[in-house]
C-alpha cells in the first residue's frame, strides 16, 4: 500500500515539476537571453518541413475534383 502512494506522489511530483519548468525554460529563452544576431535567424524548434510544390501538378489535382 505504502509503495503505491510512493509511485503515486513521484508521479505527480514528475508532472507538477515538468508544468513548472516548462514555460520557464520559454521564458528564459525568448524573454531573458539577449539576441544572438543582429539580423533574422532560423527558427529550427518548429519542427516544420516545407516542400517544393508544383503549381501546376496542384493546379490538375484541384480541378480534377
Amino acid at each position: 500500500m505504502k509503495k503505491i502512494f510512493l509511485i503515486a506522489f513521484i508521479l505527480i511530483v514528475g508532472i507538477v515539476l515538468t508544468f513548472v519548468f516548462t514555460p520557464a525554460k520559454l521564458l528564459t529563452k525568448y524573454f531573458l537571453n539577449d539576441c544572438p544576431t543582429d539580423g533574422p535567424t532560423k527558427q529550427t524548434d518548429f519542427e516544420m518541413y516545407s516542400e517544393p510544390v508544383d503549381l501546376a501538378k496542384y493546379k490538375e489535382q484541384i480541378f480534377s475534383l
